[in-house]
Order: C-alpha cells, then sequence, then structure tokens
C-alpha cells in the first residue's frame, strides 16, 4: 500500500509577506543562528547600557560581517542598533508627538513614497514643530543626533555625519505597509515608535504585525546550465518588533520596510512612527513651507 506524501506545512503570513517585500531569492536566511546563516556569514548580536546614559534601559546592537565573494557591497560590515528609552522619557515624548502626529494626518498635507496606504508627512515636519516650539520635536532629534554621534565604545563621529537633516512621521493603519526602499544619499537613518497598536492577532506567536523587516544583504546568481552553477539567490534579513520608546538606528544604504499593521485600534491608537535621515547634503527644507502657501492661497 503506498503512503500519501506528506503534505508540506503551509507558511505563516508573515512570511509570505516577508518574501514579497524582501523579492525573489532561493534562501531566505534570519540573521538569528550561526547554523543557519550562509557560509563566510557572520552575525554577533550584544547588548549593554551605557552607565553614562540615563534615558536607555537597553541599547542592542545587530553587527554583520561578510566575507563572501558574490555578497553586495553594502553587506562586507554593518551594524543596526536598537536602542529602548526608559520608561519615564517615554511618557515625556510621546503623548505629544502623538497628537501632532494626527493632527498633521488631518490635515491630509502628506506624501506618497513608500508607504502603502496610511499617512506620511513631507520631511520638513519634525523641524516644523521643533521650530514653533514643540519641546518634544526637539528633543527626539537631539537624541537622534547623540546616538547616532555617541556610540557606544566608539569614538564620535562627525557633526555632519550624526545632524538631522530630514525627519517625518508616518501613521499606519489597519492593512497600510511600506515597500522596501532606502535613504540613500543620507548617511543614518532611524525609526522612533511613538505609538503601537495590539495586534487583532495577538494570539497568535508568530504575529508581526507592523514589524521593521531589514534586508542586510544578499548574493549569489540565477544559474547558468552553461557554465555549471546553479541557482543559489540567497537573502540575509532580520525585523525588529516596534514598541513604544524605541529607537532603531541603521545605515541609510540599508534596504527596509514595513509589514501589514494588523490592529482593531485604528481610531484610539494607531501605529505612529517618526523616521529620520543624518548627514544629507544640500536639503532643502524650505520648498515644503513655499509650496504650503502657494496651495493656501488658491483655496
Amino acid at each position: 500500500m503506498r503512503m500519501a506524501p506528506e503534505k508540506e506545512p503551509l507558511e505563516p503570513s508573515w512570511l509570505a509577506q516577508v518574501k514579497e517585500l524582501l523579492g525573489p531569492h532561493k534562501r531566505y536566511h534570519r540573521a538569528q543562528t550561526e547554523d543557519a546563516l550562509p557560509s563566510g556569514v557572520k552575525v554577533e548580536q550584544t547588548s549593554r547600557v551605557p552607565k553614562e546614559v540615563a534615558y536607555f534601559t537597553r541599547w542592542k546592537i545587530i553587527h554583520i560581517e561578510c566575507s563572501r565573494w558574490d555578497a553586495d557591497a553594502m553587506m562586507k560590515r554593518a551594524e543596526v542598533h536598537v536602542v529602548d528609552l526608559v520608561d519615564a522619557a517615554t511618557i515625556k515624548l510621546n503623548p505629544a508627538l502623538h497628537s501632532h502626529a494626527l493632527e498633521l494626518e488631518a490635515a491630509d498635507d502628506g506624501l506618497v513614497v513608500s508607504n502603502r496606504g496610511g499617512f506620511h508627512s513631507k520631511p520638513d515636519a519634525v523641524q516644523k514643530l521643533s521650530d514653533c516650539g514643540c519641546e518634544e520635536a526637539t528633543q527626539i532629534m537631539n537624541l537622534v543626533r547623540s546616538c547616532v554621534m555617541y556610540e557606544p565604545g566608539k569614538k564620535p563621529r562627525y557633526e555632519n555625519d550624526s545632524k538631522v537633516t530630514t525627519a517625518w512621521i508616518n501613521v499606519c493603519r489597519n492593512g497600510n505597509t511600506h515597500g522596501l526602499h532606502s535613504h540613500q544619499p543620507a548617511k543614518f537613518s532611524a525609526v522612533y515608535y511613538v505609538s503601537v497598536p495590539e495586534s487583532k492577532e495577538e494570539e497568535e506567536e508568530d504575529s508581526l504585525s507592523g514589524h521593521l523587516v531589514l534586508r542586510f544583504g544578499s548574493g549569489g546568481n540565477e544559474g547558468n546550465p552553461a557554465l555549471g552553477l546553479e541557482d543559489d539567490r540567497w537573502c540575509l534579513w532580520d525585523h525588529v518588533e516596534p514598541k513604544e520608546g524605541r529607537l532603531v538606528i541603521f545605515p541609510s544604504s540599508m534596504p527596509h520596510g514595513v509589514l501589514k499593521v494588523s490592529t482593531a485600534a485604528d481610531d484610539e491608537k494607531p501605529r505612529i512612527s517618526i523616521a529620520f535621515n543624518t548627514g544629507e547634503k544640500n536639503v532643502n527644507l524650505e520648498k515644503y513651507g513655499k509650496k504650503n502657501k502657494k496651495r493656501k492661497k488658491t483655496e
């Protein structure tokens, strides 16, 4: 009697989203365990809290190195920093930033860039809030600058590479995502989480509602039988859970995106984040103000 072949287990919905976001590869390696990584790829994760800094409960560093000849140049060496603020700092910053984000969304004065649905403010939004006296906007930009400049255990970076040059607000509601993109030619990019709703799939252990996905690098080839090469395209990635008071910093050249938000709390508590770029050159934020003024005159 022939046994029926066993059915392969279905992929969780979030994994299908990850693959769609990252693009077509033969193998997808999450940067977690050494034995699951491609040869020549090394991933280290460390957590520490600088004694001289009182704002953070944890500073996690994901360090990636690659010696493979077939890897893209970005992956030779890269780091991602996940910084969690103390509760007191989060409570001080987030309520005001939350209110301003919803006010901007209601004004419907945004852009469509990487966002698939949701609200994406103009890149001068946080600077404008700061200029208008919003202390929280000023503080969060200064915090990003300090974290980029004074990375634990390393010499301070140049002021021009650490200065926040553009910063904008994202509001994501149920079903919204951000496609894969990068922030070149900036030096560093960051995202700070102001508001994170509970997923309506919270009971699922593997729910990744609104998680940030980072593509550390990829390599291999599509195969050429004439040369005896098989299709060995591979991709190294990981995801970061959004958490209120969490700041994630990464190289601006690193492709990243956001998985679909799944929440039933759209009105009360959407997913609100602030994105930052540092070290950009020849940024002209005045053009956004001029466009706004011109539009008001014609209304």
